[in-house]
Order: structure tokens, then C-alpha cells, then sequence
């Protein structure tokens, strides 16, 4: 079982946003890098890195409500 299968929701997105903060720095290559290097998938680390702010969701996060 893939690492990114027993990983909870917001661990994932954990990930993706230390991803995010990389980007405007060092670019996209190597954001993606780092986010493949913690277990997500290439086509959704490149799809989240690469999506225009306009069409990127936001979702409160459970342990931010609580």
C-alpha cells in the first residue's frame, strides 16, 4: 500500500501547502520534488502546484474549526 493511501486528508494537505510556500522561491520543479519526496502522487503534486489561484479550492481545515 502506497504511503499516500494511508495518509489522513489533512496530512496530505499539510504537504501540499509546505509545497506552495516553496513554489514562488525555488519554482515549480522543485516544489513538486519536495512534495513526491513525502509520498504524493506526481500528476496531483504537479495538478496542485500548476492550478491558477482563481480555481484553487480552500477548505477549512477540521483541526483549524476546532
Amino acid at each position: 500500500m502506497p504511503l499516500s493511501d494511508r495518509r489522513k486528508p489533512t496530512a496530505t494537505a499539510a504537504i501540499i501547502d509546505e509545497a506552495k510556500q516553496l513554489l514562488p522561491a525555488m519554482g515549480i520543479d522543485p516544489a513538486a520534488e519536495y512534495a513526491m519526496s513525502r509520498g504524493i502522487p506526481r500528476f496531483i503534486a504537479y495538478k496542485v502546484l500548476r492550478a491558477p489561484e482563481a480555481q484553487q479550492r480552500v477548505a477549512p481545515r477540521r483541526k483549524d474549526a476546532a
